[in-house]
C-alpha cells in the first residue's frame, strides 16, 4: 500500500486513519491500569466491559444494517466469527488475572507479544511465509518474554503465575486476530465486531456464574470503571484500531503495536506509582523489538 492509496482510502473513509490510529493506541494504553483500580474480580471486569461494549454497539450496527450482513453470514463465517468471540472470551479473562497477580509493565508486554503468534500460526494455518527477519523478530520476542519471566520469578511464583496468564492471553489474541484476518476482507467492520464482543461477553457470564464469580452488587465507582473499560479501551481503542487498521502499511501497524506496552507502564508509573526493574525494561525492550521486527513483516 503506497502513501498515496493511504491518503486516498482516508479520505474515502471521512477521517483520517493515523489520527483514528493514534487515538486508539492512547485510548486501549488506559486499560491495564483501570483494570488494576476496580476491586472486582477479573470475571467480573471482564464480563461488564465486553457486555457494557456490546450493549452501546448494538444500535450502530442496526443503523448502518450491519445487522442484515451478518444474517447473510455462511456456515463458514458464523464459526470462524464463534472461535474469535471464545478466544476473545479467553484472551480477556486470563490477561485481566494476570493483572492481579505481576507488574502492569510484565503483563502488558507479554500479551502484546501476539504478532508472535499470529506469525508462526499463521505460517501453517494461512499458508504465510516466515522470513529470516521474521524468524529473527519471533526469537527476540521469545527470549524477551523469557527475561521477563526470569525477572518476575524473583519475586515470587505469584508473578511468575501472573506472566503465564499474559501468555495465554497473547496465544488467545493470536487466535482472534487470524479468525479476523480471515473474515474481515468480505465483512464489514461492525458486523464482525458485535457478534464477536457478543459470544465473548456470553462466555464471560457464563463462566462467571460457573465460578460463582458475584456479579453484583459492587460500589458506584465499580460501574464507572466498568463503563470507562468498555468506551475507552475497548470502542475507542479495540474497535477504532481495527477500522484504522484497513486504510494504514504495516510499517505503520508494527509501531503502533508498541504503543499500548509503552503507554501503559508510563501510566502505571503516574497513575499506580509503580516502576519495572531494569531487567525486566531489558526484557521488555527486547519483546518489543522482536514485535516490532515480526509485525512489521
Amino acid at each position: 500500500m503506497t502513501r498515496r492509496d493511504v491518503k486516498q482510502n482516508g479520505a474515502q473513509a471521512g477521517k483520517s486513519p493515523y489520527i483514528a490510529l493514534a487515538i486508539a493506541v492512547f485510548a486501549v494504553s488506559f486499560a491495564a491500569v483501570l483494570i488494576r483500580l476496580s476491586e472486582a474480580p477479573p470475571m467480573a471486569i471482564a464480563t461488564y466491559r465486553m457486555t457494557i461494549t456490546t450493549l452501546i454497539l448494538v444500535p450502530p450496527a442496526l443503523l448502518s444494517g450491519a445487522y442484515s450482513e451478518m444474517v447473510r453470514a455462511s456456515r463458514r463465517e458464523s464459526a470462524i466469527v464463534l472461535l474469535a468471540g471464545a478466544a476473545l472470551a479467553v484472551h480477556f479473562a486470563s490477561w485481566i488475572s494476570s493483572l492481579s497477580l505481576t507488574s502492569v509493565t510484565s503483563s502488558v508486554v507479554i500479551v502484546n507479544s501476539s504478532p508472535v503468534f499470529v506469525a508462526v500460526v499463521g505460517r501453517y494455518l494461512l499458508r504465510e511465509g516466515v522470513t529470516p527477519k521474521m524468524a529473527l523478530g519471533i526469537a527476540a520476542a521469545l527470549l524477551g518474554c523469557s527475561v521477563i519471566a526470569s525477572a518476575d520469578l524473583g519475586l515470587g511464583g505469584v508473578n511468575l503465575q501472573g506472566d503465564i496468564y499474559a501468555l495465554v492471553g497473547a496465544l488467545a489474541a493470536a487466535v482472534y486476530v487470524l479468525g479476523g484476518r480471515m473474515i474481515r476482507r468480505t465483512t464489514g467492520l461492525l458486523a464482525y465486531v458485535l457478534p464477536v464482543y457478543a459470544i465473548c461477553s456470553l462466555i464471560l457470564g457464563g463462566a462467571a456464574m460457573l465460578l460463582k464469580t458475584p456479579l453484583h452488587p459492587y460500589q458506584e465507582r465499580e460501574y464507572w470503571i466498568f463503563m470507562a473499560l468498555a468506551i475507552v479501551p475497548t470502542i475507542f481503542g479495540h474497535t477504532l484500531y481495527n477500522w484504522a487498521l484497513r486504510f494504514v502499511p504495516a510499517s505503520v501497524v508494527a509501531v503502533s503495536l508498541l504503543g499500548e506496552p509503552v503507554g501503559a507502564a508510563v501510566l502505571a508509573g503516574v497513575v499506580l506509582r509503580e516502576y519495572p526493574t531494569p531487567l525486566t525494561v531489558f526484557g521488555a525492550v527486547l519483546t518489543l523489538t522482536g514485535i516490532y521486527v515480526t509485525a512489521r513483516k
